[in-house]
């Protein structure tokens, strides 16, 4: 009796063997590398690896079922993971206007949400829906427009944070006023307004704003005009157009130091040497006589329109 013995190709793709298992803590660390935090409703079936970790000082808990490696956690981290943790959250108001602006924010962070949310204690939650033109993500963070955040606080800061965005050239008035309409039912708004319309000519600190309220009822000038002066840039306070008058103020701390000092006059000597006088005024000058100041504005506008007609009839 012949036994005919067949024999069949092995597969190369096929592995017989053992089934090489990744471990839990392999994929908390893989997650770590990646994100920088590991969210335990996105890895069910390590929630309770998570927590013993947790618990042993393997790894620090951020927000509830956020964890991260206790030597990589940030403050920006934190914020990161928060938006992970609540995707429709929203960072507004003060918290949204220092992260425009590179400041770290304090807590607690102010959040907006559109349901109802069990918020950690570092978390000041707002039940509200912010429209999609006002949301930004940006590095792994939600929130509002500057416009937005600026208009926001106005309700409360007196318009400082505004300002420090006109200045920086992240908003515009006009975005101000366009966010602000979206404001209409929250709290403070009538304040809102009435410092918004004391920014409409553009201030850039308290001091110019009191000048600029001094100057309402006269005409010809305007804020913060770019003049290009053979190369370098210029932005004075206050310029009248046709008399190319320029009126500075100095805020309530004046900037200090022989570099500042020398800036100063540097700035002040380029501008008078491409013919535009300048006055310089202080706080104190208008809040302890503003009559004054605007008497010496007006003389000396007046004088240097008359000194601007000569010329053109000479020429």
């Amino acid at each position: 009796m012949q036994i005919l013995v067949t024999h069949r190709r092995r597969n190369p793709w096929l592995w017989f063997g053992p089934v090489p298992r990744i471990s839990s803590v392999d994929t908390i660390e893989k997650a770590l590398a990646q994100d920088g935090f590991i969210l335990a409703r996105e890895h069910p079936s390590l929630a309770r690896t998570l927590n013993r970790r947790w618990r042993a000082g393997h790894l620090q808990r951020l927000h509830p079922g956020v964890f991260a490696d206790p030597a990589q956690v940030s403050p920006r981290l934190r914020l990161r993971a928060l938006c992970r943790w609540a995707p429709q959250a929203v960072f507004h108001d003060a918290t949204a206007v220092s992260l425009w602006l590179d400041q770290e924010p304090r807590t607690p962070l102010q959040l907006a949400h559109p349901s109802s949310l069990c918020a950690p204690a570092t978390v000041r939650l707002t039940h509200r829906r912010i429209a999609a033109e006002h949301i930004h993500r940006t590095h792994g963070l939600t929130l509002a427009s500057p416009s937005y955040a600026g208009a926001e606080v106005a309700a409360h800061d007196d318009g400082q944070a505004a300002m420090h965005l006109l200045r920086k050239g992240m908003v515009s008035i006009d975005a101000l006023y366009e966010a602000a309409t979206a404001l209409t039912a929250t709290r403070g708004h009538p304040e809102r307004m009435r410092v918004l319309r004391s920014l409409a000519a553009n201030p850039w600190s308290p001091a110019e704003r009191r000048l600029h309220a001094l100057l309402s009822g006269v005409s010809g000038w305007v804020a913060n005009r770019r003049l290009r002066l053979d190369g370098p840039t210029v932005i004075p306070d206050v310029l009248f157009e046709a008399s190319r008058l320029v009126v500075e103020v100095d805020g309530y701390q004046v900037h200090g130091g022989l570099a500042a000092f020398q800036r100063d006059r540097d700035r002040q000597n380029l501008l008078v040497g491409h013919g535009y006088p300048v006055l310089r005024l202080t706080w104190q000058d208008l809040a302890d006589r503003p009559e004054y100041c605007l008497s010496l504005i007006r003389q000396t506008d007046r004088v240097w329109n008359l000194h601007a007609d000569a010329i053109d009839v000479v020429d």
